[in-house]
């Protein structure tokens, strides 16, 4: 992956100049800056939107791969070496050199000689045989492998694994490094949308699988596009702008303002979902109906 971060140079302009854009819903020509590229490339628990560079990560990439699969070479098993072929003057003199030895076991002297060797005794020390001492050792050969095998095994996996966590930390630290760079780097505007963006929970919209039996799913893609534009403070086309209140409409109004509607939207999502999973084990549930319209009265506070 190192020797190709130049050729992921076009995936990398694809996502800077089509995909990004398109994701925030521009239909006109959009630039995307350095700064905020490399904000875009952070994790969603850091304020980002986890769309990384692939020019920049593939170095990174490359010295994880390495790293991790340096551990697992020692399970791969080295091929059985094996001598040679014989070419036709080896097996000639392999062949030579079998007749000599049938010839030489035809020798009626070295049959006698043979006849004529004495047994080897048994070790004087414990008188034990020795052929069976062997037939010992070549048994307990056979059966330590095995075990010896699976602790080598248990012992490069744990190692495997304690390399994960290192190369995980390491990632975590580089990242948060990188963060703080870029915060030191915003303006104060977006300095707070990234604070807010960086808080517990404030990211689940974005790393949750979006299915819409359990309501996870936008109804339109405009619902989508706003949010990220919200999360960054960015310009949201076609808002009033004037409010309902006679105030200047604004995002940051919008969420305040008590006769826009957001603050009981708020309010409506949770109560009617309480209610959706209550109705699931009672029988008699019932959603709270919202207020009929004043007709002209007048309420007075004693």
């Amino acid at each position: 992956m190192a020797p190709l971060a130049n050729l992921l140079q076009p995936l990398e302009n694809a996502i800077r100049y089509q995909f990004i854009p398109a994701l925030l819903g521009e239909t006109k020509p959009y630039v995307i800056s350095e700064l905020q590229r490399e904000l875009f490339a952070l994790p969603a628990r850091l304020g980002g939107l986890a769309i990384d560079n692939p020019t920049i990560q593939a170095q990174h990439k490359y010295q994880e791969s390495v790293e991790l699969s340096q551990s697992l070479r020692a399970l791969i098993k080295p091929p059985t070496i094996e001598g040679p072929p014989l070419n036709d003057q080896g097996r000639d003199q392999q062949g030579s050199g079998s007749d000599d030895e049938s010839q030489n076991s035809n020798n009626p002297e070295d049959s006698k000689d043979e006849d004529t060797k004495l047994p080897i005794p048994n070790n004087p020390i414990d008188g034990t045989d020795p052929d069976e001492n062997k037939k010992s050792e070549l048994s307990r050969d056979e059966e330590d492998p095995d075990e010896s095998q699976d602790d080598k095994i248990l012992a490069i996996w744990e190692e495997h694994k304690e390399v994960r966590a290192a190369i995980k930390s390491q990632r975590r630290i580089r990242q948060k490094t990188e963060a703080e760079r870029i915060y030191q780097s915003l303006t104060a505007t977006q300095k707070r949308a990234m604070e807010l963006a960086q808080r517990k929970g404030a990211s689940s919209v974005y790393t949750t699988l979006p299915l819409t039996k359990y309501g996870f799913s936008f109804a339109r893609k405009r619902d989508f596009r706003d949010l990220i534009r919200m999360r960054y403070k960015l310009h949201i086309p076609d808002l009033p702008v004037e409010c309902a209140c006679g105030e200047p409409y604004s995002l940051d109004h919008s969420q305040t303002c008590r006769k826009g509607g957001f603050i009981a939207l708020r309010h409506d999502e949770p109560k009617n979902l309480f209610g959706r999973l209550a109705s699931r084990v009672f029988r008699d549930v019932e959603i709270e109906p919202n207020l009929d319209p004043l007709s002209g009265e007048e309420l007075k506070y004693t």
